[in-house]
């Protein structure tokens, strides 16, 4: 009968000695991949310019304050490296667009710049210059178009080291209003030298601007809505201009 105990015993120890061993292992798993999946979660930040290389219609926003009462100077839909600058009309304000999906800003971008070309027209019909004339001929051709593709210019100036970049610049043409005409091509400039969040109402923005350290002022900010972590591209990256 002792014997038979002993037995019992002996294996019930051995079950419980095992299921522990199992549960630690199973533990161990478990912590394992939830190790990995932070890792794997944590994204490497990546320069704007690299980024736009590969971003899938994904809307930045022109302002001059990160503010839900300021205008939009322009909304660029970045897909692939080619950016389309889309005009919008001076009603429409950053804190509008921030309680909108992005979806439904990409539906009304056209239909805000068929306004923007319209009320150019009305203007230009009065227009007594050359190439005033000139680009109420190119936007009445361009009624019910979309606005063209285009590639930026993109220029890094860098430190004393010419390693690190201070600053960053993109280039690109406008076919607006006076200046609607291809045969008198005008660049705009959107250059930074900060990166930086904000959040307006539920939407949260990666902020790219110019602080002036001579002034302590803050302007001409370039914005997104995102979760990735995007800063100025290194002097290295292909297909830009350093200093």
């Amino acid at each position: 009968m002792k014997k038979i105990v002993k037995s019992i015993c002996l294996a019930l120890t051995v079950v419980t000695i095992l299921s522990a061993c199992s549960t630690a292992q199973k533990q161990s798993e478990t912590t394992q991949k939830t190790e990995k999946t932070e890792v794997s979660e944590f994204k490497k930040p990546v320069g704007i310019y690299e980024h736009f290389k590969t971003a899938k219609n994904e809307l930045w926003y022109r302002v001059s304050e990160v503010d839900k009462n300021k205008e939009i100077s322009d909304i660029w839909l970045v897909n692939k490296g080619k950016v389309k600058i889309y005009s919008v009309p001076d009603s429409l304000k950053l804190g509008d667009i921030s309680k909108m999906s992005d979806k439904e800003i990409i539906k009304q971008l056209p239909k805000w710049y068929e306004q923007v070309k319209q009320d150019w027209i009305t203007y230009l019909k009065e227009a007594t210059y050359p190439e005033e004339k000139a680009s109420l001929e190119h936007l009445q051709k361009s009624v019910g178009k979309d606005i063209t593709s285009q590639d930026l210019k993109v220029n890094i100036k860098t430190d004393a080291s010419g390693n690190e970049t201070i600053s960053e610049e993109f280039s690109y043409l406008v076919f607006e209003g006076r200046n609607a005409s291809p045969q008198r091509p005008l660049y705009d400039y959107t250059s930074f030298n900060s990166v930086g969040k904000a959040t307006i109402f539920d939407s949260q923005y990666t902020t790219f601007y110019t602080y002036d350290s001579n002034r302590g002022t803050l302007r001409e900010y370039l914005i997104t809505r995102t979760t990735n972590p995007i800063v100025m591209d290194p002097p290295n990256t292909k297909g830009v201009e350093v200093d």
